[in-house]
């Protein structure tokens, strides 16, 4: 049951495109489905992008990552009304909400198709036919939708072939104290004229940081 329209929050943060693709891909893992799949819709629907708009002729208005419709939105009254679009695209502009939303459909879709007794290639093409029009297969005349979807998945793959854990904050601190310790070490090194090595650690030191995302 939709709730009245309620005033408009506080503007979210802006997020990264690699803390999206991270997130897409913790909600894919926590709710059993693959990473390429949820992370395909996503770029089939916005190229994750966070702040997503499409509005034609109603219902053809949706927000956000995944491209939710206002009319089916879990937030707001269902209506086309300016109160309630602005209710629902303030929700679905915060990846929080618009990525497990996604990810939830499709799994669904996914896992009932599965059941089905389809292959996993076909039942990921058939759970994106799905969320995108209601039906397990796209239908006559919107051909240019699957090679959307075919683009998703290449892009996909492309990214999960690059893609790594993302450092915890607890891993992130142990390290910057070990580098610390390094740099303390390049420190001596310098007392001691061996600036050479003095060097080479304080570029390791500073390689490091990069690699991670530890300010210098």
């Amino acid at each position: 049951v939709h709730g009245a329209p309620q005033p408009e929050a506080s503007p979210v943060r802006e997020w990264t495109r690699e803390e999206i693709i991270d997130r897409v891909i913790a909600y894919s893992d926590a709710a059993g489905v693959p990473r390429r799949l949820t992370l395909a819709c996503g770029i089939a629907e916005s190229n994750l992008r966070q702040f997503a708009t499409r509005e034609g002729v109603w219902p053809d208005v949706s927000y956000g990552i995944g491209q939710q419709i206002v009319l089916y939105a879990p937030v707001g009254n269902g209506k086309n009304t300016p109160e309630n679009r602005a209710v629902v695209k303030q929700w679905l502009y915060d990846p929080e909400n618009a990525i497990p939303l996604m990810v939830g459909k499709l799994a669904a879709n996914y896992d009932n198709r599965i059941k089905a007794g389809y292959s996993d290639a076909d039942a990921q093409m058939r759970a994106l036919a799905k969320y995108n029009s209601g039906q397990w297969t796209i239908p006559s005349g919107y051909s240019a939708n699957y090679d959307n979807y075919r683009r998703g998945f290449v892009q996909a793959d492309a990214i999960l072939a690059t893609w790594s854990e993302p450092v915890t904050p607890e891993a992130k601190a142990t390290i910057t104290t070990s580098l610390h310790k390094l740099w303390a070490l390049a420190s001596a090194f310098e007392q001691n004229a061996d600036q050479p090595n003095a060097d080479y650690i304080k570029a390791e030191v500073a390689r490091i940081k990069e690699a991670i995302g530890i300010q210098p």
